[in-house]
């Protein structure tokens, strides 16, 4: 979205209470946000709390706050995502449950799978665990890169870093996820 046109929608948030503002911005970083938060919780129904949690936060900290430092929505949304996801983890147990492994992908009901779908599961287990042996920004960088396909400029905005911080954020991302594959 034009960055005018977010910091004049987030104005008429601030000053209006303008609904109407506040659901265009829900609408333009709903799906990327999602994404975001699928990659980082454990099933797509956390996901869908916490894009509900997120949102109502923004809306609040929109309406509270007398700062004017988040003109960026985007970057808003994604840092009380972070902190969202922190919270969640934090309060999460470590015992899992039979639906949860399933969701997971341990499905003990279909033994009839190919081996090549089981190799592709492995694979990709051991890449979701080798992302989450890494740090957070770590982890951010590389979702929003590879898994979003946004460019440097809008990484940048979203994680509130420089689009060459991004960079080399990125390269020592995935030079240390090579390590842990």
């Amino acid at each position: 979205m034009h960055s005018e046109r977010e910091k004049f929608l987030l104005f008429r948030i601030r000053t209006h209470q303008d609904q109407r503002a506040f659901a265009e911005l829900f609408l333009e970083y709903k799906k990327s946000l999602y994404t975001f938060l699928c990659s980082r919780l454990s099933s797509t129904e956390d996901a869908d709390d916490m894009l509900n949690t997120v949102f109502l936060r923004a809306w609040n900290f929109i309406l509270t706050s007398h700062s004017t430092d988040k003109d960026h929505f985007s970057g808003l949304v994604f840092h009380i995502a972070r902190y969202a996801i922190k919270d969640y983890w934090k309060g999460k147990k470590n015992d899992a449950s039979l639906s949860e492994m399933q969701e997971s992908g341990h499905d003990f009901e279909d033994t009839q799978r190919s081996s090549g779908a089981i190799e592709a599961n492995a694979e990709l287990r051991m890449i979701k665990d080798a992302l989450h042996k890494l740090p957070e920004d770590f982890q951010e960088v590389i979702a929003l890169r590879v898994f979003e396909q946004l460019d440097f400029n809008e990484i940048a905005k979203r994680m509130e870093k420089t689009a060459g911080a991004v960079r080399v954020t990125l390269h020592r991302a995935l030079k240390e996820l090579r390590t842990h594959l």
